[in-house]
């Protein structure tokens, strides 16, 4: 990686920071398209430390809004759907990758604008945390589906419950990667070089969460990861 190429993976990472400790999720979302057009070759295992870290931060803070039970039953259900999407990335060459990111970003961010919201039964809980665990194979992001399923509760439940699930999922996933030899240890040492960045974001975050609105933090979000990743997409 050269010094440019440095700078921008820094700036995604303190950006998807900053977004995780906001408002609860984007740590992944939000740097992923950057990444997919910088440095394809290092996704999805690049954000395996420091997703880890920012979101056991979050977690922490937000424990008392955590609804357990839910926590319990998307972690299991995400489980199935990981192993389908490390079957995939394993058939994929990088380019595929990064192009499968742009594809599930565009897909998956626009749940999260459409006026319709999934109902909260155990069958939309099931079909979300499949999927989640799928695009966070592939992708290494699993949040909006999850997002959307959530977004009529309370923002406390939001906050503390979507860090939560990400940090078990992402466990998960490495353990799936591992276990289907497709873990790249390189883009994961290159992540963890970035794990301190993306825990200021997450300090900045956290101190804008009491400043700016949850619906606020996440309509910019998720505008500007569809902006960055229609600019990734072949035209």
């Amino acid at each position: 990686m050269g010094a440019v190429e440095v700078v921008l993976v820094g700036l995604g990472m303190f950006a998807g920071g900053v977004a995780a400790g906001a408002v609860g999720f984007g740590a992944v979302m939000v740097p992923a398209p950057l990444l997919a057009i910088v440095t394809p070759t290092l996704l999805p295992f690049v954000f395996t430390a420091p997703v880890l870290a920012v979101n056991s931060f979050v977690a922490c803070r937000e424990r008392a809004g955590l609804d357990r039970r839910l926590l319990a039953r998307l972690t299991v259900w995400q489980i199935p759907g990981a192993l389908i999407g490390a079957w995939i990335i394993a058939q994929l060459d990088p380019d595929g990758v990064g192009l499968s990111v742009g594809v599930l970003v565009l897909v998956l961010v626009g749940i999260r604008f459409l006026l319709w919201r999934p109902p909260r039964t155990r069958g939309w809980e099931v079909g979300s945390a499949v999927t989640a665990g799928m695009s966070g194979a592939v992708a290494g992001m699993n949040g909006p589906p999850i997002a959307a399923l959530l977004a009529d509760e309370s923002p406390s439940l939001l906050r503390a419950t979507l860090p939560a699930f990400f940090f078990i999922s992402q466990v998960v996933l490495v353990g799936t990667w591992a276990a289907t030899g497709t873990l790249d240890l390189h883009a994961v040492w290159i992540g963890l070089a970035f794990t301190p960045v993306m825990l200021l974001g997450g300090r900045v975050g956290q101190f804008l969460a009491g400043r700016l609105t949850p619906t606020a933090v996440r309509l910019t979000v998720l505008v500007l990861a569809t902006i960055a990743v229609a600019r990734a997409l072949p035209m």
